[in-house]
């Protein structure tokens, strides 16, 4: 199995970032990865809608509104993914969630298939009276001792 580099990037969110609206495919991911139902985050959504769906190009799209990455960790991320699976993951479900305050949620999640696992721990700002939302960090490992060390 692949080890991914895990992405650990925390950056403060800026007013001109962009609120997404639910889309199709974001809608089908929550419905499909178990316990994420409810929740108030779209672009936590469309992640995991392009994590599943192994379009992960557009997953960094999301991610890139406000966690900046070079090219080269770009392309290390998205090889690493495309390693473990190149069309995917099949199976999602969420680990286990925390409310931060008010505005901010962290999010854990497994997602899988017969190829390989990952997990995908996530903190993220909520829509709220004019602030927009996102994701303000994140890591990917395939390793789950070292995503669960970096749950605070």
């Amino acid at each position: 199995m692949g080890r991914l580099k895990p992405v650990n990037l925390i950056i403060a969110i800026t007013l001109a970032a962009l609120i997404t609206p639910y889309s199709n495919t974001a809608l089908q991911a929550q419905s499909n990865c178990l316990g994420l139902d409810g929740h108030e985050h779209t672009d936590v959504s469309q992640a995991i809608a392009n994590l599943t769906s192994g379009e992960y190009e557009k997953f960094l799209k999301i991610s890139d509104k406000n966690i900046h990455l070079s090219d080269d960790e770009k392309n290390n991320l998205i090889n690493g993914l495309k390693n473990i699976s190149s069309s995917g993951f099949n199976q999602c479900r969420l680990i286990a969630s925390t409310n931060i305050s008010s505005v901010i949620d962290r999010y854990l999640f497994e997602l899988k298939n017969q190829k390989g696992i990952i997990f995908f721990n996530v903190v993220a700002f909520k829509h709220q009276r004019g602030f927009p939302e996102g994701i303000m960090s994140y890591n990917i490992s395939t390793n789950f001792s070292e995503i669960i060390s970096n749950w605070r």
